[in-house]
């Protein structure tokens, strides 16, 4: 998380787009910025089974992350208020779906309204904003942050079916709440196992294609990587942040 900060820090300042692929070893579940840590979710079963915890920089409900896809993608702001969020979503979207269908999946873009209560905590199983579709179930969940002079956009992709593992960390698992998977996993959408790898260069082939652009492998800067390392030491790590409502108690020098 302190690194997608960083990265949208250094997009504010006038560094190149970057998209950014990662998975999470050991599982761990990201909340979004201003969810409530404890509705919903088992924190002592989190800790028995070694399940890490962050809070996101961008909104949305919680992810737990366990063989899932995560990117990021950092843009330059490029405007302001919903005309930024609305192209950011747009430029993202039309990187996804064409990666979708290198692996054989045709899913569609589908809007929803703003985010309401929800019976669930978790954000594949609630359909708010911009959403990306297979069948009428969510394949693709996104949260988006605005920071001065950059857009930082996240999103998952499991792929595999984690029902057993996910129930066993929910409040309230077994009472009615969730009647079947309301999500599609890559498994199942493309009707193979797809290894993370397979995922990573449809990904970038699909952004490549859609987008008319060039990618270049690259890393985080040093600048960056201080930045990420200040950034998880006062705000990520601490106990403050992620119990906390998801305010910045400081944020980076621009």
């Amino acid at each position: 998380m302190a690194r997608d900060e960083a990265l949208a820090v250094s997009a504010g300042n006038g560094a190149p787009p970057a998209l950014r692929v990662y998975r999470f070893e050991p599982p761990a579940i990201s909340i979004g910025r201003f969810q409530e840590l404890d509705r919903g979710i088992n924190l002592d079963t989190c800790r028995a089974e070694g399940i890490e915890l962050v809070r996101r920089p961008t909104g949305g409900l919680a992810i737990l992350h366990a063989d899932d896809f995560t990117y990021s993608v950092t843009l330059p702001r490029g405007g302001s208020g919903l005309s930024a969020k609305e192209r950011c979503f747009s430029v993202v979207a039309k990187g996804i779906l064409e990666s979708l269908r290198v692996l054989g999946v045709s899913a569609r873009l589908s809007r929803h309204g703003d985010l309401r209560e929800s019976a669930s905590v978790w954000c594949l199983e609630s359909a708010f904003g911009v959403d990306l579709e297979l069948g009428g179930r969510k394949i693709c969940g996104s949260a988006l942050r605005m920071f001065p002079g950059a857009i930082l956009q996240h999103g998952t992709l499991f792929l595999s079916e984690n029902r057993r593992f996910l129930d066993s960390i929910t409040v309230g698992a077994g009472s009615g709440l969730t009647t079947g998977p309301s999500f599609v996993t890559l498994a199942e959408a493309c009707g193979r196992e797809v290894p993370w790898e397979a995922v990573q260069s449809a990904f970038g082939t699909g952004f490549a294609d859609a987008l008319g652009v060039r990618l270049e492998a690259g890393s985080l800067s040093e600048e960056e990587e201080a930045l990420a390392q200040r950034l998880t030491e006062e705000k990520y790590a601490s106990e403050e942040w992620t119990g906390g409502g998801g305010e910045d108690s400081g944020r980076p020098a621009l």
